[in-house]
């Protein structure tokens, strides 16, 4: 007699990515940042030329960074406000696998808490969009300023609005991870109904499906 154990369901989702943001590599790194280094330094202000090569070391981590925890999507998009103001910002999905299968909204209220208990500070929202659980969450982060030549003499931390929204697919094993920043603090919760969008249009694909057997 054997047994196949149960294997764990893994998805693929597809969202609407709202017009204005780029994506950025997140396979294929080292080459697509060398092959942008020229145009960006030929761009740059000659204030900022001698800090593109530092620029895209960091942003060569962080891209290896957020593939490695199974990010999906990374994206930099620039919009102006109704006052004429222009925000820079980044949105990053990741798919993230939560364990053995569970209600959705068991998902959400343990993201709630852990969240509240880390940073009771953190503005918290369960909500559910056509029977769907989700959570939204609204904070700012104190980040250290950019060891940077055209950041010399600027010593103040820098401050990172972020709005941020899980989703679990219906059987509770993966969660889907959208986050927004941007350094435009007043402008961030402008983009709460963006978010929303966003959120509501996931839609999950199932690519390993969960089985068992037993042979005799």
């Amino acid at each position: 007699m054997s047994i196949t154990p149960k294997r764990e369901i893994e998805y693929s989702i597809t969202v609407d990515i709202p017009p204005g943001y780029h994506p950025l590599p997140l396979t294929n790194i080292d080459q697509a940042l060398q092959n942008a280094a020229g145009p960006i330094t030929e761009a740059a202000p000659d204030a900022l030329n001698s800090s593109v090569s530092d620029v895209l070391g960091v942003l060569e981590f962080f891209l290896k960074a957020l593939a490695a925890r199974r990010t999906v999507y990374c994206g930099v998009g620039r919009h102006l406000t109704e006052a004429g103001e222009q925000v820079t910002s980044w949105i990053t999905i990741s798919l993230l696998q939560g364990g053995d299968p569970q209600n959705p909204r068991l998902v959400v209220q343990d993201f709630a808490m852990n969240k509240l208990a880390q940073a009771p500070s953190t503005v918290v929202e369960p909500v559910e969009a056509d029977g769907r659980p989700m959570l939204f969450s609204e904070f700012t982060r104190r980040f250290p300023a950019p060891d940077l030549s055209a950041y010399e003499g600027r010593s103040d931390d820098v401050t990172v609005f972020q709005l941020e929204a899980l989703v679990p697919s219906d059987d509770g094993t993966n969660v889907a991870v959208i986050e927004f920043s941007t350094l435009a603090v007043d402008s961030g919760p402008l983009y709460g109904e963006m978010l929303f969008g966003m959120a509501t249009s996931i839609d999950f694909t199932e690519l390993t499906p969960a089985y068992s057997s037993l042979n005799l």
